[in-house]
């Protein structure tokens, strides 16, 4: 199968889409904190492959170690060490 860059930036771009669409569909309510995080946590992962600097620095960001200086992380906290996302159904607190 060819792996072609442009699909997956278009699909980068459908995914940061969707979030505005929830995000704008969800504005009198507010966002659902854990789907919000799934997304934080998510879309480094997804940018990694093109963009590995900026996805480091996002994937930190997201989970809490943003203040922490990159010379005091440990290997095992960076995103080239983390597996990539994969779907096992229908996570329950998208339906809340």
């Amino acid at each position: 199968q060819e792996t072609s860059y442009r699909v997956a930036a278009t699909l980068l771009f459908e995914f940061l889409t969707s979030r505005d669409t929830y995000r704008f569909s969800t504005s009198h309510l507010g966002m659902h904190s854990a789907t919000l995080l799934r997304f934080l946590r998510t879309f480094p992962l997804l940018l990694s492959p093109f963009c590995p600097h900026v996805a480091e620095n996002l994937w930190h960001i997201a989970n809490g170690r943003g203040n922490i200086p990159m010379e005091e992380l440990s290997p095992q906290d960076s995103i080239l060490n983390q597996r990539w996302p994969s779907l096992s159904g229908v996570d329950p607190s998208f339906l809340k």
